[in-house]
């Protein structure tokens, strides 16, 4: 049986991330390999918001990071995706994200 997921070509996934600190990161689906895997990378953010240290930002679609690589992975059922062994992405709800500075 085949891992079937929701993700698409242009959906966005964010990541949160760090301990004494909340990093956000978003990435975008920029392709897919067959039924199970998707290709992603890296791209911008703009702060929507600030307050002191700290930032509410949304994703820059289509403005990759210029060290940054695509990736292929394996989504969960829910979209979801293993970035590293401690650290995943999820589908993005639309709404700004919380990061401190």
């Amino acid at each position: 049986m085949h891992n079937q997921h929701p993700l698409k070509v242009g959906d966005i996934l964010v990541s949160s991330w760090g301990s004494d600190q909340t990093n956000i990161d978003y990435y975008q689906v920029t392709g897919l390999r067959g039924m199970t895997q998707v290709v992603i990378q890296e791209i911008g953010a703009a702060t929507v918001h600030s307050s002191g240290s700290s930032d509410y930002t949304k994703p820059l679609p289509g403005y990759f990071l210029e060290n940054s690589k695509p990736m292929v992975k394996i989504p969960r059922a829910d979209g979801a995706i293993h970035l590293t062994s401690r650290i995943r992405a999820y589908p993005w709800d639309g709404m700004p994200n919380f990061h401190d500075s």
